[in-house]
């Protein structure tokens, strides 16, 4: 802030302001001036201060004479950005057999803030288990995702959350569709009696499907759900 002596002598000038917006305070230093000299003026927002631009008012009082100079202020009501991240998996969706395993990949990206550490997790129907590797990464990182479904998984087609849980939690849908399952890995014949199996032979019994663990000539009462020690449900 400066003043300058226009005609006659110098003299004594106090600075103050007026029009200043809610939530902005000035100050001047020092507050009182001779004509000729200058004054540093200071103005404060506080965190409840309206943004936008206004006019404030500087004035200079000396006796009964005043001055004034207009000033622009700006307020800016801009917060630090928020961490953010956004997810995607690709592809987003695979068919397989039951008992086999797809693979995709989920991929992160920073969208404000800075990058957070984030923990990776599956919701899956029963049957389907899902992986990450790795299970913790940060974001604008990637990872592998392994979606297995076991082979007693019934045919059809199941939605499954791959969840990215940070700060704030975004997730990513995968449709997986499954054939061949409701029994097992789709494969075997019909077990009947008085029928040599070798191990690795799979049957079915019941709608449910079996795998010989140890060689045997089957015999009435020896259905493959009631000897666990000779069959293997899958």
């Amino acid at each position: 802030m400066n003043t300058a002596v226009t005609g006659g002598n110098a003299q004594s000038v106090s600075l103050s302001t007026r029009s200043l917006p809610s939530g902005v305070t000035a100050s001047f230093n020092p507050a009182t001036v001779t004509a000729g000299q200058s004054a540093t003026l200071t103005l404060s927002a506080s965190s409840t201060a309206q943004g936008g631009t206004y006019q404030v008012t500087v004035v200079g009082t000396a006796g009964s004479t005043t001055h004034e100079a207009s000033y622009s202020l700006t307020v800016g009501n801009d917060q630090p950005p928020t961490n953010d991240f956004s997810v995607s998996v690709s592809p987003s969706s695979a068919s397989v057999q039951a008992g086999k395993s797809a693979s995709a990949t989920l991929s992160t990206k920073v969208t404000s803030g800075s990058a957070q550490s984030l923990t990776l997790s599956a919701g899956a129907p029963s049957g389907v288990t899902v992986s990450f590797s790795p299970a913790t990464i940060t974001a604008g990182q990637s990872s592998t995702v392994m979606i297995a479904a076991s082979s007693s998984t019934a045919a059809g087609t199941y939605t499954i959350s791959l969840n990215a849980a940070g700060t704030v939690s975004h997730a990513a849908s995968f449709s997986l569709t499954v054939t061949g399952g409701g029994g097992g890995d789709g494969g075997g014949t019909a077990w009947a009696a008085y029928t040599s199996y070798k191990v690795g032979d799979v049957v079915t019994y019941n709608g449910v499907s079996y795998r010989c663990i140890q060689a045997h000539t089957s015999m009435p009462g020896w259905e493959p759900s009631n000897v666990p020690a000779l069959w293997q449900r899958l």
